[in-house]
């Protein structure tokens, strides 16, 4: 396993940092509707693109323009209806505006989630994505973005491929324990927890509580998604969802340590939050803040 996690990690630094004379067939699967989220997930085909590989990429949404690749790549759409994306946007905005009552956010936040992920899987019922699929493609790699997906690890299964992460948030339980790291509940605030270090001794009890009890709702989510495999993956060919998750070899999350709490992290976890892969980067702007009361820091 430790063999498996440390070639990939390599491999994927090879493949975004070295001009190679291989060009590996990579695919991602980018199925959020979230504009934000596809914005992100880019920036890591961009850099395989420019490096020249073979990319394939499959989204629900057009690729914005400020992030498009000018060429070098297979784009696979597949459209959602306009009402559900209408719908979505509603629920969403609710499920993370602060000023809303806490039980309204958190019955908003599931229902987005729960919208997400089977508006995905709906996707890849499309005809487009069912004629791609049965195509006869060879990956090297995929590349998928998390957002209530866990169960597209079945199309790594049907390339026979490795699969990398490219996360939005933190290392929460669930990614943590894919690959192995540790979970410091000691000292280490749950993800969704919302204090941050140093914790009073209340706030570490309230966090070991916490973490206590999200495993289950790790089963809840392990069985939807098991259950949408096998709704979707039916070949007998195909291992059982347990051991394909267990195939995820590399996390790359978009978050910087400078605003996360100090933990520990395996070589398969990496950060890649204000990471810039060019050689002539552009400056941020000037922004004074003489006018302002508070000092601040901006992440982007």
């Amino acid at each position: 396993m430790l063999w498996k996690h440390s070639s990939l990690l390599l491999i994927t630094i090879l493949l975004c940092l070295f001009p190679i004379n291989h060009s590996a067939n990579i695919l991602c699967m980018f199925t959020s509707c979230v504009q934000q989220n596809l914005i992100v997930f880019m920036a890591v085909a961009n850099t395989l693109i420019d490096k020249g590989h073979n990319v394939t990429i499959v989204t629900t949404i057009p690729i914005p323009t400020q992030v498009a690749p000018k060429s070098n790549f297979r784009h696979v759409y597949l459209e959602n209806p306009i009402e559900k994306i209408r719908k979505l946007k509603a629920v969403h905005i609710i499920s993370y505006n602060e000023t809303a009552p806490s039980t309204d956010a958190s019955t908003n936040f599931f229902i987005a989630s729960h919208m997400l992920t089977y508006m995905q899987k709906d996707a890849l019922q499309q005809k487009e994505f069912q004629e791609f699929f049965h195509e006869d493609n060879s990956f090297d790699l995929m590349i998928m973005g998390y957002y209530y997906n866990d169960f597209m690890v079945g199309i790594g299964a049907r390339y026979q491929c490795p699969i990398a992460i490219v996360s939005l948030c933190a290392p929460f339980s669930t990614l943590s324990r894919w690959i192995g790291n540790p979970s410091t509940t000691s000292y280490v605030q749950e993800a969704f927890f919302g204090k941050s270090q140093p914790m009073s001794f209340i706030e570490r009890y309230q966090n070991f509580f916490i973490n206590a009890i999200e495993p289950l709702a790790q089963m809840y989510t392990e069985f939807v998604m098991g259950s949408i495999y096998r709704t979707l993956f039916t070949d007998e060919s195909y291992p059982p969802y347990s051991d394909v998750i267990s195939n995820i070899s590399l996390v790359l999350y978009n978050r910087h340590f400078s605003e996360m709490p100090v933990r520990p992290l395996v070589p398969a976890l990496v950060e890649i939050g204000g990471i810039q892969d060019e050689d002539q980067s552009e400056y941020l702007p000037q922004v004074s803040f003489s006018s302002m009361k508070y000092q601040q820091i901006c992440y982007s």
